[in-house]
């Protein structure tokens, strides 16, 4: 089961799934019911997704490129509590990336980090970024930014959220075309704007690196 609304059709622009399967069993019991059901996409929506198949090569090049160089100019950042990205050699689930991305290794354009100074800074860092729109989708041609906590996970409590290590101070950034430089530069300078509000002269009591 695949969700071809993200990586394959590029531009965030379609609603549309895709199940595959080698079994030709499988395949022509899931044939009829989408046919009984009548689950098939509009034909326009199968337009869009062929038409983003033509550039997901080079968007996802770009976008797996974009998301390592942020990751790496984050981890060496003073202001950042944690870096989640499986592209990192530090990541702890980097062997099994190698094993199933036996291509190049790539960890993916979508990357996740806490910041100094919790759900104030994680709320500054997206109103100060200029590339990064403020959004919950991923993986698309333009660059978005979430703070899951609020967002996308509203409805769990903050024990829920706890569990599955969605803290309050997480941001998600997925990563799109535009030049990696200057994602990377983007992200730098909202991290020193988010966190310009904590006292220099208080010791941070949140988490630390």
């Amino acid at each position: 089961m695949h969700s071809a609304t993200k990586w394959l059709s590029s531009h965030v622009d379609t609603v549309l799934g895709v199940l595959a399967t080698n079994s030709p069993t499988m395949h022509a019991r899931l044939s009829f019911l989408q046919n009984a059901i009548g689950a098939v996409p509009f034909p326009f929506d199968s337009y869009l997704a062929h038409r983003g198949l033509k550039t997901l090569y080079l968007c996802a090049k770009r976008a797996n490129a974009s998301a390592l160089a942020i990751a790496l100019a984050l981890k060496a950042s003073p202001d950042i509590v944690a870096v989640s990205y499986p592209g990192l050699p530090s990541h702890p689930q980097r062997n099994l990336v190698l094993k199933q991305h036996k291509h190049n290794g790539a960890g993916g354009g979508i990357l996740a980090f806490r910041i100094r100074g919790g759900y104030e800074s994680a709320r500054r860092f997206c109103q100060h970024s200029g590339l990064f729109t403020l959004a919950e989708s991923f993986v698309g041609v333009q660059s978005l930014a979430e703070v899951p906590g609020p967002m996308t996970h509203v409805l769990m409590s903050k024990e829920e959220r706890a569990a599955i290590s969605v803290a309050d101070d997480l941001i998600r950034l997925s990563c799109g075309v535009e030049e990696t430089k200057d994602l990377v530069g983007d992200v730098l300078k909202s991290v020193e704007s988010a966190v310009s509000w904590i006292d220099p002269t208080v010791m941070w009591e949140g988490p630390v690196v």
